[in-house]
């Protein structure tokens, strides 16, 4: 039994190598999209059994270390209350990952020195616990800051499950009142109400154009726009991007506003749809199409001249090949600086598909919305903002020019 799980630990090991390392998948299964797509998928849910397990290992050693039946029955009954209230809160129990990784790793060396012994089955789950550590680095680490002075970026994309919900849209980003704000999935309707409500707040803008390809995102800016441009993604799909070139601190930066297309769909339908072939062949038509966006808008990138800001939604989650095209040439805000998953996206869907008795546990566990920036920037703070009834959670992020 113990050679059991000394194993389970090894071969998650393992599986945390394949998942969350897009260069090693892609040597060991090239291109095939149903692989690369289902291992983005599992880039956020592939810590769970590791977490839930963690308080386990700690209850055990506690209880070796330790003597006093009564106080140790009661510690750990009220540890274990919490541990189970936190499953109703998965963003929170990730937050507190370090403080379970701490005791973990104090009591284990503590055991060690007690003993004398090293556990095979803790240093193989040790090992998978470091492979988690380096996939999320500074997302585990608490941030405190403040919003700092700075140049303030909004990503939001506005797609709602409430009717009519610009409204709602609009207060949200009174109160928030960042410097640029970047949406997508925006209607011509939303686009007339925002202009018309924010007009006030935000004299520079570049609006979706028509007859673009499927150009829904769009650019407010408080700070002054000297170019904008609608720049096509020249792919199957014509998908079109934003581009405005803003003045601030009398330099010049590029922001590039975005929404790549979606390939994710036909995933869930490849085992339950009549014509399997059929649906693969659109799954590898889509996932084709996104990478071809992908490549094409990293390269426009490229050629730009000066500081540059790419935000949206890329729909592809950190381990994702799309992720990996931008991540090589800028810095991801979230990685950098903030404390969390950051999941951006999942809860609306998932709560569709549970009866209405689970529909409380449903949590988002996608970050596919992202804002890259050039290594110009020096990026202070990256926080979520979630809002009822939009399908994406919105982010903030504050950058000051290096």
């Amino acid at each position: 039994m113990k050679v059991h799980k000394r194993m389970i630990w090894l071969f998650y090991t393992l599986v945390e190598i394949f998942i969350w390392n897009c260069p090693v998948r892609a040597a060991l299964v090239g291109e095939r999209p149903v692989l690369h797509m289902a291992a983005s998928i599992l880039n956020d849910m592939l810590w769970l059994p590791l977490a839930i397990t963690l308080p386990v290992y700690i209850i055990l050693l506690y209880r070796r270390l330790f003597r006093g039946q009564i106080v140790r029955d009661i510690s750990t009954f009220l540890f274990v209350v919490l541990c189970v209230t936190m499953l109703a809160n998965i963003e929170l129990l990730f937050r507190l990952q370090f403080v379970f990784l701490s005791v973990f790793f104090v009591l284990w060396a503590a055991y060690i020195r007690k003993s004398r012994t090293v556990s095979i089955e803790l240093a193989f789950f040790s090992l998978a616990l470091c492979g988690m550590i380096m996939h999320y680095r500074a997302q585990l680490l608490p941030s405190f800051a403040a919003s700092p002075p700075g140049l303030s970026i909004m990503s939001f994309n506005i797609n709602t499950r409430a009717a009519l919900d610009d409204e709602r849209t609009v207060q949200f980003i009174r109160k928030r009142f960042p410097d640029i704000v970047c949406l997508q999935e925006v209607t011509m309707h939303d686009q007339r109400i925002i202009l018309q409500k924010l007009g006030d707040l935000y004299p520079f803008y570049l609006a979706p154009a028509r007859g673009f390809g499927r150009n829904d995102v769009m650019i407010l800016s408080r700070k002054e726009i000297l170019y904008g441009d609608h720049i096509p993604l020249k792919t199957k799909s014509q998908h079109a991007v934003n581009h405005a070139v803003i003045r601030y601190d009398d330099r010049h930066i590029n922001v590039i506003n975005c929404h790549l297309h979606h390939a994710y769909r036909y995933l869930g339908e490849l085992f339950t749809a009549p014509d399997a072939a059929g649906t693969y062949q659109m799954l590898s038509d889509a996932f084709s199409q996104q990478q071809e966006q992908a490549q094409a808008l990293i390269a426009y990138a490229r050629t730009l001249n000066g500081p540059t800001i790419l935000t949206g939604d890329f729909n592809d989650t950190p381990n994702g090949t799309v992720y990996r095209l931008f991540d090589r040439s800028f810095d991801n805000a979230f990685a950098a600086a903030g404390w969390g998953l950051g999941a951006t996206f999942g809860k609306w869907n998932i709560q569709t598909k549970l009866p209405d008795a689970l529909a409380g546990f449903a949590f988002n566990s996608f970050r596919i919305d992202h804002v890259f920036l050039s290594r110009e920037f020096e990026i202070l703070t990256a926080q979520l903002h979630a809002i009822g009834a939009f399908d994406h959670v919105p982010q903030i992020i504050t950058v000051v020019l290096k």
